[in-house]
């Protein structure tokens, strides 16, 4: 009987040898998984990094040139007021040299009524 315990508990030994050997596989496997799942998300972390970077640069790009658009409106607005400015003054000296004209004109027109009235006379 004592031999039989004996192989008995030799055999458990044995089973229990190989369960810990298999659990220290399953172990090892779960262990190695965790560590490539871990290098895969840390790519997806780089890569989410390197994407949030790029639309964060390509923000900036476009607010830079939103503020370059709106200053060269603002120069425009200020050269077509001063063209307009230069119109005007433009418009008004042609108006001054038509005055003038006309004056000269009348002035003319009643030199020659008097010569005339001078010759009749």
């Amino acid at each position: 009987e004592l031999i039989a315990s004996l192989a008995e508990a030799k055999a458990a030994e044995a089973a229990a040898q190989e369960r810990a050997a298999v659990a220290e596989a399953v172990a090892e496997s779960a262990k190695t998984a965790a560590v490539s799942s871990s290098g895969e998300l840390g790519g997806k972390v780089t890569e989410l990094t390197a994407a949030l970077a790029a639309a964060e640069a390509t923000a900036a790009a476009a607010a830079k040139e939103a503020e370059a658009a709106e200053a060269r409106a603002g120069v425009a607005a200020k050269e077509a007021e001063a063209a307009k400015s230069e119109a005007e003054a433009a418009n008004s000296e042609a108006e001054a040299t038509r005055s003038a004209a006309e004056l000269s004109s009348g002035e003319l027109a009643a030199k020659i009524t008097s010569l005339e009235a001078s010759i009749k006379t």
